[in-house]
């Protein structure tokens, strides 16, 4: 997904924004999204022909080499087919989105079937059959996709500069939110021994339990929060807000009242040492759920700068708070450095809302029961 974002420059997110602004206009936007990706994929692949070789020549075969950089398909599949489907999230088309971006999961189930049973090959013969399912399943979901669409699809150089305008924060965002994801624990990798790091890993495995269904929900509210004109956009933002910080909240406790059943049932009683860093992580993912609701809001509202100046926010205090807290608590101060970045990047992404005039502390102080209720209706459909 990381990879996809850059590669195509944050296209296909812009994509869903214009789409959802201008619905008579989506086949417009994806001709213009899937211009202004090919300069990025375009250059993505050609690193990948050079890297890959450069890196795996001499330890693999050259078949596996070969396999390896048939994933390049995959990057163009993005910027065409790819930004096709993400337009129907746009238009409000969920069912159709949700179907069709199933498939390529289905690809990898399909060609380990085919190859185990049929042709039992090895595992370069299941990469291989995946990547021409893939393909094949591309180019299907992208004309599916396109013909649900209106509008004329012609390239325009404003339309560009627009995909741009909104990708580009996008994708730079992107970067640091995948790193604070992950930064914690390659930090402890050369600080704390292997025990504690295997501690640390299931309670960071457990906390964010919850976010698949917030990632899930986030990309709907995205969409719905962009069809939103700017007289609605007061009530309906502040109704998201207030429905986040609450929803997250309510993952947070259950994530942590469950921990200390979950994790000796799935990790086995070894990990139970990882129970208190589990509860510690999962009272403090509030913070980090709401931020993710927050940064969708503001991509909503047009406002992808948001999101990215709260990541960067997030990773920088994330490092210091590591550089300092680990050598003297260890694991624990991980946690103490993820909880602080969690708050920090919430706080940066609430205030900027703000002062971007996309919240209204006036009506964000209200209760928005009537709003919070209408707005999960939107989500359900």
């Amino acid at each position: 997904m990381l990879l996809s974002n850059v590669a195509t420059l944050g296209a296909p997110e812009a994509v869903v924004y214009w789409a959802a602004r201008k619905k008579s206009e989506a086949r417009a936007w994806v001709a213009s999204g899937a211009a202004a990706g090919a300069p990025g994929v375009v250059v993505s692949v050609v690193a990948l022909l050079w890297i890959v070789p450069a890196v795996l020549r001499g330890n693999y075969a050259a078949r596996a080499i070969n396999a390896a950089l048939g994933f390049s398909v995959l990057f163009v599949l993005a910027a065409t087919s790819g930004t096709a489907v993400s337009a129907l999230r746009g238009v409000g088309k969920f069912r159709e989105w949700n179907v069709l971006r199933l498939l390529p999961q289905a690809a990898w189930l399909i060609a380990i079937a085919v190859v185990y049973f049929r042709w039992h090959g090895d595992v370069v013969t299941v990469v291989w059959a995946f990547l021409g399912l893939r393909f094949g399943l591309g180019v299907i979901e992208g004309l599916i996709g396109y013909g649900v669409l209106r509008g004329s699809p012609f390239v325009s150089a404003d339309n560009m500069r627009r995909v741009y305008a909104f990708g580009l924060p996008t994708m730079l965002g992107a970067i640091p939110a995948a790193l604070n994801a992950r930064v914690d624990q390659a930090f402890l990798s050369g600080m704390v021994n292997a025990h504690d790091l295997g501690q640390y890993a299931v309670a960071a495995t457990w906390s964010a339990a919850s976010l698949p269904l917030v990632s899930a929900l986030g990309s709907i509210i995205f969409a719905r929060v962009a069809a939103f004109s700017r007289v609605q956009a007061g009530v309906w933002n502040a109704a998201v807000v207030q429905l986040a910080i609450v929803g997250s909240i309510g993952l947070g406790v259950v994530t942590a009242l469950l921990a200390p059943l979950a994790i000796p049932f799935l990790f086995g009683d070894d990990f139970a040492v990882a129970v208190p860093l589990a509860v510690a992580l999962a009272l403090a993912t509030p913070a980090l759920i709401a931020n993710r609701i927050f940064g969708e809001v503001a991509k909503g509202r047009g406002r992808p700068r948001i999101s990215m100046q709260s990541e960067l926010a997030g990773l920088t205090l994330t490092i210091l708070l590591l550089l300092a807290m680990v050598p003297m608590y260890g694991v624990w101060g991980a946690v103490i450095a993820s909880v602080f970045a969690y708050l920090a990047s919430a706080v940066v992404s609430l205030a900027l809302l703000i002062r971007h005039r996309e919240l209204e502390i006036s009506i964000l102080l209200r209760p928005q029961g009537v709003a919070i209720w209408q707005l999960i209706g939107k989500v359900r459909k």
